[in-house]
C-alpha cells in the first residue's frame, strides 16, 4: 500500500515493484514498478435526496458528499541505496520518477525513505 500526494490531490492504491541489487551491506539497487491508486474528493450533493452530513436535514444548499474522484496508473524507474544496519534491519532511500495515464503534466518525482525491520 501506497499514499502518494502532488499539490492538489492525494491517491491511495496497490504499489508492485522489483528491484535489483548488490549482495552487499551499503546496496545500491535499481528497480521497475507500477501503481495503481484512486483518490477521494468533495462533490455538491445538494439535489441528491440524501442526509450526506447526517445534520437531520436533506439537501440543504452547499451540502458535500465525498464520493471517488481521480484513478490513475504509474510506471516508474527508481534507484536508491539500502544500508543494513544488521541482518534483520535496514535504512532505505530511493527516488522514483512516476509516469502517470493523467498526461506527462502529471508525472512527477518521488523521493522517499523506510526503516524496516524483518521478523525471524
Amino acid at each position: 500500500m501506497l499514499l502518494l500526494s502532488d499539490s492538489d490531490q492525494g491517491f491511495a492504491g496497490v504499489d508492485i515493484r522489483a528491484r535489483l541489487q548488490a549482495p552487499s551491506r551499503l546496496a545500491p539497487f535499481i528497480g521497475l514498478g507500477m501503481f495503481n491508486g484512486a483518490s477521494r474528493g468533495e462533490i455538491d450533493a445538494t439535489n441528491d435526496r440524501t442526509d450526506n452530513d447526517d445534520d437531520g436535514i436533506v439537501d440543504e444548499p452547499g451540502e458535500k458528499d465525498w464520493t471517488l474522484d481521480a484513478y490513475t496508473i504509474a510506471a516508474y524507474p527508481e534507484f536508491g541505496a539500502h544500508f543494513w544496519l544488521n541482518g534483520s534491519g535496514r535504512l532505505t532511500i530511493y527516488t522514483r520518477y512516476f509516469v502517470t495515464s493523467e498526461g506527462r503534466d502529471r508525472d512527477q518525482w518521488l523521493l522517499g525513505g523506510q526503516a524496516t525491520i524483518f521478523a525471524r
